[in-house]
Parts: structure tokens; sequence; C-alpha cells
């Protein structure tokens, strides 16, 4: 992974127009991986359990704290924290592998 000072150099030598389609690219990716993860959940039956926990995987979205999830879920606090970790994890390895256009 690149480090920060390397990554505020690449960007201030970007146009704005580049920053943005970067960013939308970027977006794009992760709605991708997050659709993959998604329809995976769905087709164990566990859909609404992704939608729940989707919060703590990109913090784009709001969600419950993990003692209602616990509670709504009938999970312990550290098997749910091991999902959400996993799944973390996977999202990750989903954006990096999937075969996306650069921008």
């Amino acid at each position: 992974m690149p480090k920060a000072d390397t990554l505020s150099k690449t960007s201030v030598s970007l146009t704005p127009e580049q920053l943005f389609r970067h960013r939308a690219w970027a977006l794009g990716v992760l709605q991708q991986a997050l659709e993959k993860l998604r329809s995976e959940f769905e087709a164990c039956g566990k859909g609404a359990l992704f939608d729940a926990v989707e919060g703590h995987l990109t913090s784009t979205k709001s969600c419950v704290g993990y003692a209602e999830l616990q509670a709504r879920w009938g999970m312990n606090a550290a098997a749910l924290r091991m999902m959400v970790t996993r799944l973390r994890r996977r999202l990750r390895r989903t954006g990096a592998a999937g075969d996306f256009p650069k921008p």
C-alpha cells in the first residue's frame, strides 16, 4: 500500500477533473464488490443480515450499533465482530481482484 506522503504528492499533480474521475472509479469498484458480497449472502438466505451490517463495512451507510445487532440476530459479540472483520477482508479482496477498468 502506498504511503500517505506518496498519495498526497500524486494527488497534487492531478487536476480536479482527474481526482473526480479517480474517486468515481474507486466508488464504483467498492459498489461492485459490495453487490457481489450481498448476492452471496442472498444466495444463502442471509441478505437481511448483510444489509444490517453493511454500514459497518464502509461507513457510507448509517447503521445500528453492535449491541443492537447482537440482540436482533442472536449473535454473541465475538461472532459478530469476527463476521464483520471477515467481511471487510473479503470486501478488500473482492475489490482488488475485480476486473475493473482503470480511470
